[in-house]
């Protein structure tokens, strides 16, 4: 039975451009993992241990198109296969490092997390904006928080004139007839009867602001592990966009979307490091529905993958009392 607080499915990691052409370690999930690329810049993603004798092979390099333990020697494909042991001038068949399921999509890097065969990678709403948005800058921020109350505060626009009151929730009127559409892969937030939502939140780690037709905000919480989630937000317009300008413009959007974060993260960790849906004390209110849809589905799917089919309705039910 798998214990972990993240459900199975795509998560975004960690941003293309990051990785370089030598192994690199990163913590995901609580555990250590090691990115590299073949020289036709294929990625793969390991687990940060070698199989003979467990030393990291972050650590190693790439030679050849297989990452190199620093230990002996022993090369690895970019399946986990040995393809090459020193010590025996031969391949080790049976020696295999555990390897993860990558893609590399708006440039960022994703991961399959889960066991079983990867769900297929189903993100237009991420892709439409990568395609028709050609302008972005990006920055990134750790919180001390389980990835779930992260999530939450972006489905949570109560806040706005509160925590935010000298900065985007300055006037900020509180909607009279919000919409919220939940599906098993999205849950979107529509105000004052607009056609496009507000924000859209996209299983499993990525978060969607519509500002206007010409600018949208992308979040991607990447756990670190389950008391820390990194965020990266990519700023995506359409103006201002000229080489000159934007070295000038980018810094600019970046300082105001830092002090926002800076405005939600303490609030946020004040809440506590464990996941949002074992918070049995809360009592949520009109607004938060969308929060309220947020942790049944993120529960049923804990659920579905935890439990035996013939049980999982009376677990699902024992979730709703608490």
């Amino acid at each position: 039975m798998n214990q972990s607080t993240f459900i199975s499915g795509w998560y975004a990691i960690l941003p293309s451009h990051i990785l370089k052409n030598k192994p690199m370690p990163l913590k995901r999930f609580g555990i250590d993992l090691v990115l590299w690329r073949q020289n036709n810049h294929q990625l793969s993603i390991f687990l940060d241990r070698c199989p003979h004798r467990g030393a990291k092979l972050s650590l190693g390099k790439v030679h050849d198109d297989h990452i190199q333990c620093p230990f002996h020697g022993f090369r690895f494909d970019s399946q986990g296969q040995c393809a090459f042991a020193p010590e025996f001038n031969k391949p080790i068949p049976g020696l295999q490092a555990r390897c993860f399921e990558a893609k590399e999509a708006f440039d960022m890097i994703w991961i399959y997390w889960g066991e079983g065969a990867p769900q297929p990678f189903e993100y237009q709403a991420l892709s439409d904006i990568h395609t028709q948005f050609k302008t972005y800058s990006t920055i990134q921020k750790i919180w001390h928080s389980h990835m779930t109350y992260c999530i939450e505060n972006q489905l949570d626009y109560t806040h706005l004139r509160f925590v935010h009151k000298s900065t985007i929730g300055r006037g900020f009127k509180m909607p009279e007839n919000p919409k919220v559409v939940t599906g098993d892969q999205k849950i979107s937030i529509y105000f004052n009867n607009q056609d496009v939502p507000a924000t859209t939140f996209l299983f499993t780690n990525a978060w969607i602001l519509n500002i206007s037709q010409k600018m949208k905000l992308v979040l991607y919480f990447c756990p670190i592990d389950a008391t820390q989630t990194q965020l990266y937000l990519y700023s995506y317009r359409q103006f201002l966009s000229q080489p000159i300008i934007k070295k000038i413009v980018d810094p600019l959007i970046n300082l105001s979307n830092r002090i926002i974060l800076k405005q939600d993260q303490h609030v946020v960790a004040s809440q506590g490091t464990l996941p949002s849906y074992l918070a049995e004390e809360d009592r949520l209110m009109r607004h938060d529905q969308a929060i309220r849809d947020f942790r049944q589905i993120w529960i049923e799917k804990l659920i579905n993958e935890r439990i035996e089919p013939d049980m999982q309705n009376e677990y699902h039910a024992q979730f709703l009392r608490q």
